[in-house]
């Protein structure tokens, strides 16, 4: 979501002028993203660990999944809680995660 341009042309850069915002309905997105997407396999792995035995592979993926999910969702917390003013430098810092122009427009560019 951060990332938006066809290979680098200036006729092609996404300008994002109220970051707060942006910054807003991608907190919202990966919400979402949480309840529908982990919940059904959250939901999955529960009925694997409760019916298959210990010892199959099944299993195993179970664990995992639900290690990798927590772990994901932990550091997506811990990003958002920074809010959208400390992700947008306005210092002018070499290693801004988002920079915007003088006009305070951020473009924002992809690979």
């Amino acid at each position: 979501m951060f990332y938006s341009g066809f290979f680098g042309l200036e006729s092609t850069l996404a300008r994002f002028g109220k970051h707060g915002q942006f910054f807003y309905l991608q907190r919202l997105t990966a919400y979402f993203s949480f309840v529908f997407c982990y919940g059904f396999i959250f939901i999955a792995d529960i009925i694997i660990l409760s019916t298959v035995s210990w010892g199959y592979q099944l299993v195993i993926l179970a664990i995992e999944t639900i290690i990798l999910q927590l772990v994901i969702i932990i550091l997506t917390i811990f990003e958002f809680r920074k809010g959208a003013d400390q992700l947008l430098n306005t210092k002018g810092d070499q290693f801004a995660m988002i920079k915007p122009n003088k006009g305070g427009q951020v473009k924002v560019m992809g690979f």
